[in-house]
């Protein structure tokens, strides 16, 4: 999800091509992607981040473009009207036909043997329970090193998803990690990321 606005940040730059160390946001998770279990990458980007689209078209264009090799993982860029994270989602189920990975185009420090963990998770305890849809990623509060913008009964939502393709009610499994994954939307989020070295090597 990259076609946020990005104001609490209050920088001219769009947020996933925000560099931290050297390498923006969204370089970052794509390559971690890549190198996940992941098949398929979708990228919704909007009229909020037009720099982003061009961004990922000059720089991946062998994923989106290179339909002969198979074993290459696919990028796709989906268009959302930009209006917020929950329209903007909806604007992207139709796309898919099973549950699908979600991650904000804000995060850093997302490893693509977390996502790995995250896929198996969901997969496993939908075998064990088939009334489970959708999968919510949460740090404990007393993890999260940064100021939360949600507390939910002592948990943050890292927003990190697995979610159903359809527009019902989905019964909700909390996954807890402990790795310190980050929203960055404020300058005080950026400044612990920066500070405490909290990034993808």
């Amino acid at each position: 999800m990259a076609g946020g606005k990005g104001t609490r940040l209050n920088l001219k730059i769009e947020k996933p091509l925000l560099e931290i160390n050297g390498t923006t946001i969204i370089d970052d998770m794509i390559k971690n992607l890549l190198n996940s279990d992941i098949e398929n990458i979708y990228i919704a980007v909007s009229p909020n981040t037009p720099k982003t689209k061009k961004h990922i078209l000059e720089n991946y264009s062998k994923y989106i473009t290179d339909s002969k090799n198979v074993n290459n993982v696919k990028i796709h860029i989906i268009e959302t009207s930009g209006k917020d994270y929950v329209n903007d989602l909806g604007e992207c189920i139709s796309y898919f036909k099973s549950p699908f990975l979600t991650l904000s185009g804000d995060l850093v420090n997302v490893k693509s043997k977390t996502i790995n963990i995250i896929i198996r998770y969901y997969s496993n305890i939908c075998k064990k329970n088939s009334d489970i849809e959708a999968l919510c990623v949460v740090s404990r509060i007393e993890d999260y090193p940064a100021t939360p913008t949600i507390d939910f009964e002592g948990y943050v939502p890292l927003g990190i998803n697995i979610v159903s393709p359809n527009e019902n009610y989905q019964k909700e499994e909390l996954f807890v990690l402990k790795e310190p994954i980050l929203n960055i939307n404020t300058m005080e989020d950026l400044n612990i990321v920066i500070e405490n070295d909290i990034y993808t090597s």
